[in-house]
C-alpha cells in the first residue's frame, strides 16, 4: 500500500497538450492511495460537525429545523415496511385516514435501507447523525476521483473534492438536514463512468450496467437530484453535438450507454414510478413549493450565508437575510473569489480548446437555470422571465428547486479548479495562498447553535409506557401539531406503534387543510367556537388520545378543557383520552364543516368591523390588529400557536409586518367609502358567501385578491376570499350571511 504521494512534474499545459475532456493525454496519473482523501475529509467532517454531537451529548442531532424528524422517520418506514410485508409507497399510520404517499416524498429508501442495521440496534438518531457526517465525506470522495481522473494530479484533486464535498449547498442542505440533496456522491460517480465510456475505456455494454445501476441509486437517493441531472445531462451532450470536431465524436460513444441505462434503470424503478404519479401532488399538476420562491438570489453568487464562517459578518449578514432562502437552506451558491478569480483565468486560458468550452457553457447554464423562472436581487422578486421558465411546469422538474442546481455548479467549479491546479504555470506559493484561502473563506461556520439541535423524546415514547396507555395502531394527536413538533419522530421510536391524525411532508392533504382548526393547530388563526371545530377534526379522525408535552400544555390548556376529559400526567407528557360519543357513528365531513365555518367567519369579521366602524367611523384606520385590539376579534377566538422561524437558535415569533393581514383574515378601508374584507375560505365556502352577497358587495375576489371567481370551473381548493363593499352595507351582508349555524353541521360529535 502506497503510502507517500508523488507528482509528475509537466510543463504547463498549451491548446494542443489537453484532449477535448480537459486533461492531459500524456501525464503520467499522479499515485497516493485512493483512501488517504478518505480519512482527510472524514476528519475534516468530525472536526466541523462532530465535535458538537460529542459536546451535547447523545440527545442531539446534527441539522437544525423541523425536517430531521421527518428523515428519521424515514429510516424507519423503509425496512420496517419490508419486514411487515407493507406497502413502502403508501401508508395511512400519517395523516390518517386519508395517508402518506411516500413516492412523492423525499424519502432515501436507499440510504433507509443501507443504514437499517444502525437503525436497528441504535435508533434512528444515530442512523441520521452517521449519515449526516457521511454526506459531506462520501461527496469530497467521489468528487476527488472524478478530479483525479481529470487532472491526473492527487493534491489538485483533493481541494477539488473538498471544494464539492464541502460546498455552500452541500452545507446548507446538511445543516437543516436535507438528506436527499446533501448525499449527492453519485452525481460525480455517473459523470466519471461517462467520461470513461467517451474515451473508450469501458465497453458499451458494461458502461451501461453500470450507468442503470448507478441512476437507480440516485433516484433511491433523490429523485429532484436524478430528474435535474438527466436535465443539465442532456443540455452537455447537446452542447457538445452542437460543437462537433472531437467532442462531438467522443459523446457519440455516451449516448447508447446513457440512453439505454437511463432505460433500464425507469424499467427497474417502474413500481415506485408507478405510486409517485399516483400521488396526489403530481395528480393536481401543481408542486409542493413554488420554484420562484426558492430560487438564487443574484448575489448569492458573491455574498455567503452564515452558513460559512465568513458569511457571518454583520455586513455580509445583513445582506444575505434578504435572500428569499435566506432563512432556509437554499442560498448556497455561493462561489468565493479565489474560486471565481481561478474559473475566470482558466477559461481564458483554454477557450480554444472544446472540453473546456464545454465545462464553461454547462457551468454557465447551471448558474442561469438556479436564479429560476424569475430575477431575485436582495429578496426582491422582479418581472423578468429567465431562460428557466419555460421548464417549471414539468413533470418531475415541477417539484425541483432551482437553488439547488448549484450543486452541478460547485462540481463544474471543482473540476475546473482541480485542472487550474494541475496545470497552470503559476508558481508554488501562489498556488498554496490560493488553496487556503478557498480552504478558508470555504469552512462552516463554527457556532454550534447552527449545526445542531436537542432532541426531545418523552419518556413516555422513549421506553414502554406508550403500550400501558395506547392500543397498537390507535390513532392519536400530539401538540405541538405537525411541523411544529416531533409526531414522526415519536411514532419512528416506536417502531410505528401507533396512526397519526397529523404529519409532516411536503404538504398537507387537502382534506386536512380543509379543517377549519387544522390552521390553528399549526399557527394563531381566528376560529370561532374552536372546542366544536375540534371535537368534530377529532371525531372524523377517530381520534382515540391527545398527547400534549409539558412544555406545550399552557398554550392548548383552555381550548382542551373544552372537551370535558381529565388529562393523566404520564412519562413527561399530559394523556387526554378521548371517547365517542355520536350514537349514529357518523364522521363529520371536512367540506361541509369548511362551509359553515367560512360563512360564519365572514359574518363575524363583519360583525367586529361593522362595531369598530360605529365607535371611531373611520374605513381608513380599519384593520385586523385594531379589531383585536379593541377586543371586536375576541383573543380567545384566536387560537394556536404563534408562527416562528427557528434559525438554529431560541424561536423567534414572526412580527406581523401588515396589521391588515393576520390570523387568516384581511381588514383594510380604502378609498372612496370602501372596505375590504376578506379570510381564507375553500371555495365552497366562497361561493356561498359570494352568492349571499350578490347585489350587496361592490366586488368578489377568490382564490387571490383581483381574480374574479368562476366557481363553476374550479376545483374544491383554498385561498384567500376578499369582499369590497361600502361601510353603509354592512348591516345587510351580515343578515344575509345568518343564520349563527346549519344544524346538521353543529350536531355533537365529540369525544371525552
Amino acid at each position: 500500500m502506497e503510502t507517500s504521494v508523488s507528482e509528475q512534474r509537466i510543463a504547463p499545459c498549451d491548446a494542443g497538450t489537453l484532449t477535448p475532456l480537459g486533461f492531459n493525454e500524456a501525464a503520467t496519473e499522479s499515485r497516493g492511495s485512493l483512501f488517504w482523501p478518505l480519512g482527510i475529509y472524514s476528519a475534516l467532517a468530525t472536526g466541523f460537525f462532530g465535535r458538537f454531537l460529542l459536546a451535547r451529548g447523545a440527545d442531539a442531532h446534527i441539522s437544525v429545523g423541523p425536517d430531521a424528524g421527518l428523515f428519521m422517520w424515514f429510516l424507519v418506514w423503509w425496512p420496517h415496511s419490508i419486514a411487515e410485508h407493507l406497502n413502502p409507497f403508501f401508508t395511512n399510520s400519517v395523516w390518517f385516514p386519508d395517508g402518506f404517499h411516500l413516492a412523492s416524498q423525499t424519502g432515501i429508501p436507499l440510504a433507509a435501507l443501507i443504514a437499517s442495521p444502525i437503525t436497528a440496534i441504535f435508533g434512528p438518531l444515530s442512523a441520521f447523525n452517521i449519515l449526516c457526517l457521511v454526506c459531506p465525506v462520501l461527496n469530497a470522495w467521489c468528487a476527488f476521483i472524478l478530479c483525479r481522473y481529470l487532472s491526473r494530479r492527487y493534491w489538485a484533486s483533493i481541494l477539488g473534492g473538498y471544494i464539492y464535498g464541502f460546498s455552500p449547498l452541500i452545507l446548507s442542505e446538511l445543516r437543516f438536514g436535507h438528506l436527499h440533496i446533501a448525499l449527492a456522491f453519485l452525481v460525480p460517480l455517473i459523470a466519471y463512468v461517462l467520461i470513461r465510456c467517451a474515451r473508450h475505456e469501458l465497453a458499451t455494454t458494461r458502461c451501461m450496467i453500470i450507468v442503470s445501476l448507478l441512476f437507480v441509486g440516485q433516484f433511491l437517493l433523490s429523485l429532484e437530484t436524478f430528474a435535474t441531472f438527466i436535465l443539465f445531462g442532456a443540455f452537455a451532450i447537446l452542447v457538445c453535438y452542437r460543437m462537433g470536431g472531437v467532442l462531438g465524436n467522443d459523446v457519440r460513444a455516451i449516448v447508447r450507454p446513457a440512453i439505454y441505462g437511463l432505460a433500464l434503470s425507469l424499467i427497474i424503478v417502474s413500481p415506485y414510478l408507478y405510486y409517485f404519479f399516483r400521488s396526489d401532488m403530481i395528480g393536481s399538476g401543481s408542486a409542493g413549493f413554488d420554484p420562484a420562491q426558492f430560487s438564487t438570489d443574484l448575489l448569492n453568487f458573491i455574498v455567503p450565508t452564515e452558513t460559512l464562517e465568513v458569511g457571518g459578518q454583520a455586513m455580509l449578514r445583513s445582506i444575505s437575510k434578504q435572500f428569499l432562502g435566506g432563512w432556509s437552506a437554499e442560498s448556497g451558491a455561493y462561489l468565493s473569489l479565489p474560486i471565481l478569480g481561478i474559473l475566470i483565468a482558466y477559461f481564458r486560458r483554454h477557450m480554444s480548446q472544446p472540453g473546456s468550452r464545454l465545462l464553461m457553457f454547462v457551468l454557465l447554464a447551471v448558474m442561469i437555470a438556479s436564479l429560476g423562472p424569475r430575477l431575485h436581487l436582495l429578496g426582491r422578486e422582479y418581472p423578468i422571465a429567465l431562460p428557466y421558465w419555460p421548464l417549471v411546469d414539468l413533470p418531475l422538474l415541477n417539484n425541483a428547486l432551482p437553488a439547488r442546481f448549484m450543486m452541478y455548479g460547485h462540481l463544474l467549479a471543482a473540476v475546473v479548479v482541480s485542472l487550474w491546479f494541475a496545470y497552470s504555470g503559476a508558481g508554488p506559493t501562489m498556488k498554496l495562498g490560493l488553496a487556503l484561502a478557498i480552504l478558508v473563506l470555504g469552512m462552516p461556520n463554527a457556532a454550534s447553535r447552527l449545526w445542531t439541535a436537542d432532541v426531545d423524546v418523552p419518556a413516555f415514547f422513549n421506553s414502554d409506557l406508550y403500550r400501558q396507555y395506547l392500543t397498537e395502531h390507535e390513532t392519536i394527536v400530539t401538540l405541538p401539531y405537525g411541523y411544529k413538533g416531533d409526531c414522526m419522530l415519536w411514532q419512528a421510536k416506536t417502531r410505528m406503534y401507533f396512526s397519526l391524525a397529523e404529519g409532516y411532508g411536503s404538504s398537507r392533504p387537502l382534506n386536512f387543510r380543509l379543517w377549519p382548526i387544522g390552521d390553528a393547530l399549526l399557527r394563531s388563526t381566528y376560529t370561532p367556537d374552536a372546542v366544536t371545530q375540534l371535537k368534530m377534526f377529532l371525531a372524523a379522525h377517530d381520534v382515540g388520545a391527545i398527547v400534549v408535552t409539558e412544555d406545550g400544555l399552557p398554550a392548548w390548556r383552555t381550548l382542551l378543557s373544552g372537551l370535558g376529559s381529565e388529562p393523566l400526567h404520564v412519562g413527561g407528557v399530559w394523556l387526554y383520552r378521548m371517547k365517542r360519543e355520536t350514537a349514529d357513528g357518523r364522521r363529520p365531513a371536512a367540506d361541509q364543516a369548511r362551509i359553515e365555518f367560512d360563512r360564519e367567519r365572514m359574518r363575524q369579521l363583519m360583525l367586529a368591523s361593522d362595531a369598530y366602524l360605529a365607535q371611531s367611523g373611520s374605513p381608513e384606520s380599519l384593520s385586523v390588529l385594531e379589531l383585536v385590539e379593541r377586543d371586536m376579534i375576541h383573543r380567545d377566538s384566536i387560537v394556536g400557536p404563534p408562527v416562528t422561524i427557528d434559525l438554529g437558535g431560541p424561536p423567534a415569533p414572526n412580527v406581523i409586518i401588515d396589521p391588515h393581514l393576520a390570523y387568516s383574515l384581511y381588514a383594510e378601508g380604502g378609498g372612496d367609502n370602501e372596505i375590504r374584507l376578506g379570510e381564507i375560505a375553500s371555495s365552497p365556502g366562497a361561493e356561498l358567501v359570494a352568492n349571499r352577497l350578490r347585489g350587496i358587495a361592490d366586488k368578489t375576489y377568490f382564490p387571490q385578491p383581483g381574480v374574479v371567481p368562476r366557481f363553476d370551473r374550479m376545483p374544491l381548493q383554498l385561498g384567500w376570499l376578499v369582499v369590497s363593499l361600502r361601510p353603509q352595507k354592512l348591516s345587510r351582508a351580515i343578515a344575509q350571511l345568518g343564520p349563527a349555524a346549519l344544524p346538521e353541521l353543529r350536531a355533537d360529535a365529540g369525544r371525552e
